[in-house]
Parts: C-alpha cells; structure tokens; sequence
C-alpha cells in the first residue's frame, strides 16, 4: 500500500506484489505528472493576470518535479528508469543536455548526470519500454519550458 506524506507525496514499496517495472513507472511517474499540471495551472493563472505570485508557484512547482525525477534513490526518476534499456537511458541523457541547452536551466544537468549513473547501474533491461520512455520525455519537456517561461523575479 502506498504511503501518502502529506507536502511530500507518496511512498510504495513493490518487492513481492507481482507488478511490472512498467507498470511501476508509470506510477512514479504520476505524480510529477500531477505537479506539472499544477504548476501549468499556476503559470496560466500568471499569464492571466500578471500576478507574480502565481509566476513564482508554477517555476517552483516546475523545479521541484524536475528534481523529482533524478533518476536516484527513492525519487520517483529511479522508480521510473528501471524498465528503460540502455538505448533509452542514452536518449534521455542527451535530451536533458538539449533541453539544458534551450533554457539554461542547470537542474536538468542533474538529470543528465543521473542518467549517466544509471547507465552503469544493473541490471538494466535488453528491451526498453518505448512508453515510459516517451511519458518520461515529455514530462521533462513540458517542465523545462515552464522554468523556462515562468520568471522568478518580475522583470
């Protein structure tokens, strides 16, 4: 059963429920998956009225998703990247260093790093699942635009 820490969000523990790595991470992956959406709202409440506040929670929100989805320890990344094979891992090593190279965003060099690790970490599958890897690229794409369209500071 997961655990639920309210602020934090939750914590399950797979070993012996029969669940597919596949499965399991697209469970890790719905929660960052919910934060986005969040800070979407957020930063389309800023559009809408200017109001910095609501600039502030959408790139907030973003960043903290983002570093979620580090691929170590108990982020939701490390549950996430454990049915990509080596070929995905790749993939998303060099799509963070892409979209570090559109927004500056240094968090995402943390990500690249993390999936740098992970390509040496075992056991790493023969054949990658195509879905989490896609939902995993998308989710930090649409993360990294929001840091990158969202200002901290009103200017």
């Amino acid at each position: 059963m997961p655990v639920f820490l309210p602020g934090l969000g939750a914590y399950v523990k797979w070993q012996a429920l029969g669940v597919s790595t596949e499965v399991r991470a697209l469970v890790s992956l719905a929660g960052p998956a919910s934060g986005t959406l969040a800070a979407f709202i957020a930063a389309a409440l800023y559009w809408q009225t200017g109001s910095p506040i609501w600039a502030a929670l959408a790139h907030t929100g973003a960043w903290l998703n983002l570093l979620n989805l580090i691929p170590v320890w108990v982020l939701d990344g490390h549950g996430a990247i454990q049915p990509l094979d080596r070929m995905g891992r790749i993939s998303l090593l060099l799509f963070a260093g892409v979209l570090f190279w559109w927004t500056g965003q240094a968090t995402l060099l943390l990500l690249a790093a993390g999936f740098a690790w992970q390509l040496y970490r075992k056991p790493i599958p023969r054949d990658g699942s195509i879905t989490v890897q896609l939902y995993f690229a998308g989710l930090l794409t649409v993360l990294a635009w929001l840091l990158h369209v969202t200002p901290l500071t009103r200017g």
